[in-house]
């Protein structure tokens, strides 16, 4: 069950995280296959909720921690850049000092219930700036906040976006500016259209699903 155009938007960023920076399109710059894939359609019917969970459950036997962070929903730009980090402690006693060391070409997921809750953080004023660290991501360069308590510096970083929507959410919350900063234009939408449907769909296959799992290890 589950709209076919969904299955295969999760499946685009699945495919995309196993890859990582193994693979690219030069085109005046290095192109990576890392996706901002939104899921569109109506609430209980196209099943997108349903879709996500069955992609988190693959995702999570084929990749491991060190492999691929996952980070749930987002609360700050900053925090978000946490995830291409390790926290180093240096010194001892009251000299302790926490930095925090970048992990070159680790791909993180974000994974984004509702596009519009993370179109609302990007118009507050303490959170204004995840639009900007959102695209530098997206380009796979390395980076690093301009103004921020401790240093932190990103490098070859991979990254990719999940989430989901509603015509009717993208209608009452989209605005121009958020076209117009270049996000939205990066996000590949898949419209989800409804199956017929089922009184007694068939139990998932879990035997597809490990050989599924096994394959993105691969």
């Amino acid at each position: 069950d589950g709209a076919a155009e969904g299955i295969f938007g999760c499946a685009s960023v699945e495919i995309a995280n196993a890859i990582g920076r193994e693979a690219y399109v030069h085109y005046a710059v290095s192109l990576y296959p890392n996706l901002l894939v939104c899921l569109i359609g109506r609430s209980g019917i196209t099943r997108k909720s349903t879709l996500m969970d069955r992609s988190r459950t693959l995702r999570e036997k084929a990749f491991t921690r060190d492999f691929l962070m996952v980070a749930n929903s987002i609360g700050s730009g900053e925090g978000l850049l946490e995830h291409f980090c390790d926290v180093v402690y240096e010194g001892d006693g009251k000299q302790k000092k926490e930095t925090l060391k970048p992990r070159p070409n680790l791909r993180v997921l974000l994974d984004e219930p509702e596009l519009t809750n993370l179109l609302k953080k990007m118009r507050r004023p303490g959170t204004a700036n995840i639009a900007e660290i959102l695209l530098s991501l997206f380009d796979c360069r390395d980076f690093s906040p301009k103004t921020r308590s401790r240093s932190l510096v990103v490098e070859k970083p991979f990254f990719s976006m999940l989430t989901a929507t509603t015509d009717e959410s993208l209608e009452q919350n989209l605005l121009e500016e958020d076209i117009k900063t270049g996000l939205i234009p990066r996000f590949a939408m898949f419209r989800c259209v409804p199956n017929e449907p089922m009184a007694f769909p068939p139990m998932p296959d879990s035997v597809m699903a490990a050989k599924l799992a096994q394959g993105l290890q691969d």
